[in-house]
């Protein structure tokens, strides 16, 4: 039968619905009948057949056993409010790839990347061998001369002791209270001595020569063997200049009241006043030269080493190969002839060579108010219009150009000055001291 909405479907007959259980299905146009239910012991192996072993389905069912809440609570597998991962769908994009999910690399970084690796590696190993090598021949401890000072910027270490060995050469060291390179001296002179206080940087401490070999040690054996009592003190520390040995000379040096002091200026003297850091770490304080020709100081008190510095000190202290390097990279500086003065244009004579003179003028004034005579030994080497400027500036102060002096006593076989080094040998220290004792201090003092 139809009906204006459609064919009437025929209503079941409740003794149907007891039989089976529920309502017959009809078929919608396009789609094939349900295959009729299982029933009785076939539906329960049926249902078992496609359950897992926790009561899941695996497909759809026609009778679940579970009771109801248990078919409608949620399971730790399948959270509410979590969407269930779509299976396969990562695993199909990375498929889709073929690199297993990871992003392609690119050959040429990766090569990049190996050779630096490997390069790297090479260059520790490299240092390792020389270091080790170095500790082979050049045994011994890499113990700093010096310590801070808040006045001098560093001081010579007190009472130390130790061997230097710097491949080349190796000496010992033997520092006294004061920190100089000498035998202990008493601050009051004892009476009937004569004094001569000897002031520089390391070519009076005696880099490279042994203790006994210094110009100081050789003029007071002379004097000795003469029969004279004459004491010569070294005051002499590395890396010293002008401005330092003024205020050591001011505040220490002309305590011990000596009958004259003798300054040694070598050409980084020049180069360093200026400066109130030297070989990029360490402080120093220094002067500044008015138009006046009056001095004055700045960088005091000197601060303590930055953390460069003191990097620089922890590695040079136990890398034998650090402490050789730092050293080459300072000798090539010292044996370099000096670069041309910035302000050599503003007129003949730069601004470092002027305050060398107005600070050698400085001392010279400060040992004759006290007394005592000035000389200074100038191992370097002064244009004619620098010559021009000293004998304005520093005409009445005792002057020896040593340079000259020890270039016409050496010979081939007795060289003044040590090979790519440039600080005195045994014979040019010889040297100074004969001419301090033969032309310098000659008829001023005890003279047998």
């Amino acid at each position: 039968m139809s009906t204006p909405f459609g064919p009437l479907r025929p209503r079941r007959s409740p003794a149907r619905v007891a039989a089976t259980g529920r309502r017959p299905e009809t078929t919608k146009p396009g789609r094939q009948p349900r295959s009729p239910p299982l029933a009785g012991p076939e539906a329960i192996g049926a249902q078992a057949a496609r359950t897992d072993g926790d009561g899941r389905t695996g497909g759809h069912s026609t009778l679940d056993t579970r009771p109801k809440a248990a078919r409608i609570a949620p399971t730790a597998r399948h959270r509410v409010g979590r969407p269930r991962p779509r299976e396969g769908g990562g695993s199909h994009r990375r498929r889709a790839r073929g690199d297993g999910g990871r992003p392609k690399e690119d050959p040429i970084l990766k090569r990049l990347a190996s050779s630096l690796g490997l390069s790297i590696g090479a260059l520790i190993v490299t240092l390792l061998l020389i270091e080790l090598a170095l500790r082979i021949v050049a045994p011994g401890e890499n113990i700093p001369q010096r310590e801070y000072d808040p006045k001098l910027g560093w001081r010579g270490r007190p009472h130390l002791h130790c061997i230097l060995n710097e491949g080349d050469f190796a000496v010992a060291i033997a520092q006294n209270s004061r920190g100089f390179r000498d035998t202990e001296r008493s601050v009051e002179k004892p009476p009937g001595v004569t004094r001569i206080l000897c002031c520089g940087d390391s070519f009076t401490w005696g880099w490279g020569v042994e203790q006994g070999d210094i110009y100081t040690a050789v003029l007071e054996r002379r004097y000795a063997e003469a029969g004279a009592a004459v004491e010569i003190l070294n005051a002499g520390v590395g890396g010293y200049s002008t401005d330092q040995l003024l205020i050591y000379l001011l505040g220490e040096g002309l305590f011990y009241a000596p009958d004259h002091v003798v300054y040694q200026a070598a050409w980084n003297d020049v180069r360093d006043n200026p400066r109130t850091v030297v070989e990029a770490i360490y402080n120093k304080p220094a002067y500044d030269l008015g138009d006046d020709g009056d001095l004055v100081l700045r960088g005091s008190p000197v601060p303590p080493l930055g953390a460069a510095g003191i990097l620089k000190y922890v590695v040079s202290r136990h890398s034998r190969l650090a402490y050789f390097l730092k050293h080459r990279v300072h000798l090539a500086r010292f044996a370099r002839e000096p670069d041309e003065d910035p302000d050599a244009g503003r007129d003949e004579v730069g601004y470092p060579f002027r305050l060398f003179c107005g600070l050698v003028a400085a001392m010279d004034a400060a040992c004759r108010e006290r007394g005592a005579g000035f000389t200074t030994l100038i191992d370097f080497a002064v244009s004619g219009p620098e010559m021009e400027h000293w004998n304005r500036a520093c005409g009445h102060v005792d002057v020896r150009f040593v340079d000259n002096y020890l270039r016409a006593r050496e010979a081939a076989d007795t060289p003044a000055y040590i090979p790519h080094d440039g600080h005195w040998t045994a014979d040019g220290h010889r040297w100074i001291a004969d001419l301090l004792y033969e032309d310098v201090l000659a008829g001023r003092y005890p003279d047998p």
